[in-house]
């Protein structure tokens, strides 16, 4: 398979960058994930500023860096399996909208991959409960499929949730309410 294994957690309500930043760092810290030395900071262009992609040195610094960059930017995660992207996004300065998480499709599964598709629907729930999403969903080659962050916050904002996926969570009310109707 060609597509990355990708995450997207959905906040329309927007969260401060520092906050959104690292909850996600400690939660995949606490899943075994670490910055080492293969993991890059990939900060977005500004009008005036094109950054280079830099290779950390000091994931205290490099976290600080992307807390303070207006336009957000990605960071590298080496997993058990594989070197992860994380990607924050969202429309204001310092708010998050969105965090995209990237699994090339060279990750080493065990036998069948459940272990690792289990480690990243379970990284999907916590960052969904942690960021208090309204929406995640997980699946091979999201981009691919043309699932784009904005296009998806517009439909969340118009309470539409278009899609299936093989993890597709939604805000616990959002559930209930869908239940219910």
């Amino acid at each position: 398979m060609s597509e990355s294994y990708e995450l997207l957690v959905l906040i329309p309500e927007k969260l401060p960058v520092k906050e959104v930043v690292y909850k996600t760092h400690q939660i995949i810290y606490d899943m075994g994930g670490s910055i080492d030395e293969d993991c890059m900071l990939i900060l977005n262009d500004t009008e005036d500023v094109n950054p280079d992609i830099e290779y950390i040195e000091n994931d205290e610094a490099a976290l600080n860096t992307l807390v303070n960059w207006s336009a957000l930017g990605a960071i590298n995660y080496a997993m058990p399996d594989a070197i992860i992207t994380v990607e924050y996004a969202g429309e204001a300065p310092f708010t998050v909208q969105a965090v995209r998480i990237t699994i090339p499709d060279t990750m080493i599964f065990d036998e069948d991959g459940s272990e690792s598709k289990d480690r990243y629907a379970m990284l999907a729930n916590l960052l969904h409960e942690s960021l208090r999403a309204k929406r995640t969903i997980v699946d091979w080659g999201l981009m691919y499929m043309g699932v784009y962050w904005k296009e998806e916050i517009e439909r969340l904002n118009n309470d539409e949730y278009l899609g299936s996926y093989s993890v597709d969570l939604r805000a616990e009310k959002e559930t209930s309410q869908k239940l219910i109707a």
